[in-house]
């Protein structure tokens, strides 16, 4: 079994699951996973969570691969 860097379906259920079921009195709850620091905040209309970013990089291999694959010039390829 491996974890994944993200699976927000389920850190949203698990949240549910503090909040709704087992009564978890505060705003929000922090989980920690490998992308970092998840947190789940109550709202007026359900939960809101925020995603961790990642900053884009250029793509060398991925310019030169789509330029020849589409035949035209790629002005930049960006990978995350």
């Amino acid at each position: 079994m491996t974890e994944v860097d993200l699976c927000g379906h389920v850190t949203l259920a698990s949240a549910h699951m503090l909040f709704a079921e087992l009564g978890h009195v505060g705003e929000s709850v922090v989980f920690q996973s490998r992308s970092g620091p998840l947190e789940v905040r109550r709202s007026t209309i359900g939960y809101e969570m925020g995603f961790p970013s990642d900053h884009p990089e250029a793509n060398p291999d991925s310019k030169r691969t789509l330029a020849d694959a589409l035949g035209v010039e790629v002005k930049e390829a960006l990978r995350v």
